[in-house]
């Protein structure tokens, strides 16, 4: 059965393409199940053992899509808290040197007392 492929690629599929190039593991994680998908079919290969690389790629392709939403919705946390409050930082603070620096040495503070 010949399938019919349009000469233009419709918006949704434009998303699609522009989603992928964005997210290169995501692209990698699909293009093995469509590879599952299309295997040839003369090659001598049992459905269990299809099905059990089509349920690792998938699980494979949950995994990296969780992690790139992660990383995503915590950069977009990160850029809020900033806007919130510009002097916001994302590292730890080491409370020795904090308390240097707020104490001051100019205070006579010494460091090594900051235990």
């Amino acid at each position: 059965m010949a399938s019919q492929h349009p000469t233009k690629i419709t918006d949704k599929e434009a998303q699609l393409i522009e989603a992928m190039r964005r997210n290169p593991a995501l692209t990698q994680r699909v293009e093995r199940i469509v590879e599952i998908a299309q295997a040839n079919p003369d090659e001598p290969r049992k459905a269990d053992h299809i099905e059990e690389e089509l349920i690792e790629a998938i699980r494979e392709l949950g995994n990296s899509t969780m992690q790139h939403w992660a990383q995503s919705r915590g950069q977009q946390i990160e850029a809020q808290a900033r806007e919130e409050k510009p002097g916001t930082y994302r590292s730890k603070k080491r409370a020795k040197v904090v308390l240097h620096l707020r104490l001051g040495a100019d205070r006579g503070v010494d460091s090594s007392q900051l235990a």
